[in-house]
């Protein structure tokens, strides 16, 4: 792939990374051009919907960040609209690749832990502060759900499917009055429970996926390196791009072993994205996948506000 042109406010910044690539003012302007193969959109979560249509509208092939939508309304919009172009769209569900991820579907695979009966997936910070710039003002598509929630779910659904009922209480802690920033939500999947919970108050990371069965428990703690080592300029091509910086242990009948760490593997997303622009294949996150994430989050913002479980049927 080569990188055509970036729309940004911060032009000095990105002619110093990338001499070469076009800078634009206007991120309509560049989802509207018509001579891209494929457009990204890492943009506030509001303008996913409007920029989404405009590139498929020029017929450009689309990777938009997560949440895809604010709703899943918007996002059923902006499917039909893939499919009526016959363009792919893709969301940047990248967790799916991130090492502790990778490494619990490799155990799960195994079949080390008999038959799974619960999951849990955490993503804690210590960020007293609040989200920073739109995600911790008061606004559509802000709040710690839209920003975390959407990995977490999309986690838990890639390994179980969709939920049958769901329960969810988002929390404002400090009492700001601003979008929540802290959420605990409970995935039924049949006789499968998932709990999900992120929080900006949590300073410790002993544990980021926990799966029990009827064969023991494996337990992940630690962080995936890859959003930190990008932010710093690094990337795939780094020696060490990936490792797992933590651990996985399996506690079973017969005490607890340690279990290898697998490295995270972004490009591994964008991959297939050359694959189903190029070759026709199936996009790295499929739309129905995609919309399923949608629904949860729907059904959680709802189960918080009415304060009861939501059966999904």
């Amino acid at each position: 792939m080569e990188l055509a042109a970036i729309a940004t406010s911060r032009a000095d910044e990105v002619a110093a990374r990338w001499p070469g690539v076009e800078v634009m003012a206007s991120a309509e302007a560049l989802a509207a051009r018509d001579d891209l193969d494929l457009v990204v959109i890492a943009t506030p979560n509001d303008s996913h919907a409007a920029l989404t249509h405009a590139a498929l509208a020029a017929g450009t092939h689309v990777v938009v960040d997560k949440p895809m939508a604010l709703d899943l309304a918007e996002a059923r919009g902006m499917a039909e609209a893939a499919r009526s172009a016959g363009r792919m769209l893709a969301v940047f569900h990248n967790r799916r690749w991130d090492g502790d991820f990778l490494t619990a579907r490799r155990v799960l695979a195994e079949g080390t832990l008999g038959r799974v009966v619960a999951w849990e997936g955490h993503f804690n910070r210590l960020r007293p502060a609040g989200l920073a710039r739109w995600r911790g003002a008061p606004g559509p598509g802000a709040g710690l759900l839209a920003d975390l929630g959407p990995h977490l779910i999309d986690q838990a659904l890639a390994v179980f499917g969709r939920p049958d009922r769901v329960w969810a209480d988002l929390a404002d802690p400090r009492g700001a009055g601003g979008p929540d920033e802290a959420f605990l939500v409970r995935l039924g999947f049949g006789e499968v429970r998932a709990t999900l919970a992120a929080s900006l108050f949590v300073g410790e990371s002993d544990r980021r996926i926990v799966m029990h069965g009827t064969g023991g428990s494996l337990v992940i703690a630690g962080t995936d390196t890859q959003e930190r080592d990008l932010k710093a300029g690094g990337g795939p091509g780094d020696a060490g791009f990936g490792r797992f910086e933590g651990g996985a242990a399996l506690h079973g009948p017969h005490g607890v072993h340690a279990v290898p760490a697998e490295a995270g593997r972004y490009l591994t997303f964008y991959d297939g994205v050359r694959r189903a622009i190029t070759q026709g294949a199936a996009p790295p996150v499929a739309l129905d996948e995609a919309l399923a994430v949608m629904e949860v989050l729907d059904a959680a913002r709802r189960s918080h506000r009415e304060g009861r479980r939501i059966e999904l049927g």
